[in-house]
């Protein structure tokens, strides 16, 4: 073998001269392609998060509340009966 497996251990101050030896690189390189992949896909995540917001998770509830709200203001806005003509009846009836 031309680069014998001298230790397992590598120091913590010194980096690891890694070559290209079989199963146990291989199994090595796929692990950080892998974990390479899952912090890109994270990071994507929290871009996206930070662009929408959190509500971005509830858009479709907030969307359906906005409906509803216009629904109400619908029905306010054709009542047979005005704010003022309201509060003028309301006037009435406390001076009588």
């Amino acid at each position: 073998m031309d680069h014998p497996v001298l230790d397992r251990r590598i120091p913590h101050t010194d980096i690891p001269r890694c070559v290209e030896c079989g199963e146990c690189f291989t199994n090595w390189d796929r692990i950080l392609v892998d974990l390479k992949e899952h912090t890109a896909t994270q990071v994507e995540q929290a871009e996206r998060v930070k662009v929408t917001g959190v509500t971005g998770r509830y858009k479709t509830s907030f969307e359906d509340m906005e409906e509803k709200l216009m629904e109400v203001k619908t029905i306010l806005t054709s009542a047979s009966i005005s704010n003022e003509e309201l509060v003028g009846m309301c006037t009435h009836a406390l001076h009588t």
